[in-house]
């Protein structure tokens, strides 16, 4: 590759990178076709570099909600990674990870719950892995989709066995809240009891970890708010309702969220016990 070359790929990644924090993602992803059309005649589709280059430009065209053309490239770059003479096991379950994701975005879980189960067998041998325990939550999040609630429990609870105790972290976070979601589906007293315990251990590491009065913290709460109230225990929901309108008056984000939660304050003051 000549010197010319190599600085207009350059530029043109840089650019690129400049235009992501711009959030100017539109003009970011016309800078990344034109580079990886560039590129491309220079390297393989398989080389290292290349590779990641493609993955942002799926992402890009993810942001922007080209679902069609982010689903070719990730088939694509797997083909690419799992025909090479030594195929890396990490980075393809990470590409069939992220991938399995967009899937679930577009409403296609059983076939993202097809990655998550690949991705899973490349980690046999490193079973206890935090990618593993991610792999196993995105995994019981697809199948719940799917309607398989038991194998859906069976991977939560995989998932959280799996979150390094001693090490908080707002994914062990989410995944409590999702398990309790599928739990208040179940009309059994002991399952409403475990989903409750849940919640509680849930908005623990949330206010560990999320800062007060921020917007994060706020959605965190109107999330557990909503698993509380299809518990109909509006009690446990109002303050966290009180505390996430709070924070969201404060920081001046998503005046929508804010209007949903006053709102719902107001029909609980009412009597219309409802967080719908």
């Amino acid at each position: 590759m000549n010197r010319f070359i190599l600085r207009r790929i350059t530029h043109l990644d840089s650019r690129a990178r400049d235009l992501d924090r711009q959030a100017a993602t539109q003009q970011a992803l016309e800078t990344r076709r034109e580079l990886c059309a560039l590129a491309r005649e220079h390297l393989s589709d398989g080389h290292p570099w290349m590779i990641d280059r493609w993955l942002e430009l799926a992402d890009t065209h993810r942001q922007l909600e080209h679902f069609d053309q982010a689903e070719q490239i990730y088939v694509e770059v797997l083909q690419n990674l799992e025909r090479q003479s030594r195929p890396d096991r990490s980075r393809i379950a990470a590409v069939r990870n992220t991938f399995g994701v967009l899937l679930c975005e577009t409403r296609k879980p059983g076939i993202a719950a097809d990655h998550f189960r690949a991705a899973l067998e490349l980690l046999a041998d490193r079973p206890a892995s935090r990618s593993a325990a991610t792999l196993h939550n995105n995994l019981a999040s697809a199948l719940h989709s799917c309607g398989d609630r038991s194998a859906a429990r069976f991977h939560y609870l995989e998932a959280l066995r799996l979150f390094e105790p001693g090490s908080p972290s707002l994914d062990e976070a989410h995944c409590l809240c999702d398990l309790a979601e599928l739990l208040t589906e179940e009309e059994e007293e002991e399952e409403e009891t475990e989903a409750l315990t849940l919640i509680e251990r849930a908005r623990q590491l949330f206010e560990e970890l999320l800062a007060p009065e921020t917007a994060a913290r706020a959605t965190a709460f109107l999330r557990l708010a909503d698993l509380y109230g299809r518990l109909a225990r509006f009690e446990l929901a109002r303050p966290l309702l009180e505390a996430a309108s709070e924070a969201l008056s404060r920081s001046g984000e998503h005046p929508e969220r804010l209007s949903e939660c006053l709102s719902i304050l107001s029909q609980l003051d009412s009597g219309r016990a409802t967080l719908d």
